[in-house]
């Protein structure tokens, strides 16, 4: 998948210019195209680089980033359709 070489950089700057007084470092984990517009799933850094429960993050919702116009916002939709029984999805 092609994705715009910037876009991380457009969701961490959301992520940060919209939760404030962070504690935790924005990291993208996985991109995916979602027609217009791409669709990404974010964590924090340490919980990445440590495993450790206490920096993984609870209720964040994938974000949705226009295409065209790099607008960012919450994907509240995913949830509705998202597979979020905890069982192991085949590939």
């Amino acid at each position: 998948m092609d994705t715009p070489a910037g876009l991380e950089a457009v969701v961490v700057a959301w992520l940060e210019r919209d939760i404030h007084a962070m504690e935790w470092t924005p990291t993208v984990v996985r991109v995916e195209d979602a027609g217009p517009q791409w669709r990404v799933f974010y964590s924090s850094q340490e919980f990445i680089e440590t495993g450790s429960i206490l920096w993984a993050l609870g209720g964040n919702l994938p974000l949705l980033v226009d295409k065209s116009s790099l607008a960012v916002r919450i994907d509240e939709a995913w949830l509705a359709t998202a597979d979020v029984s905890g069982e192991p999805q085949g590939n």
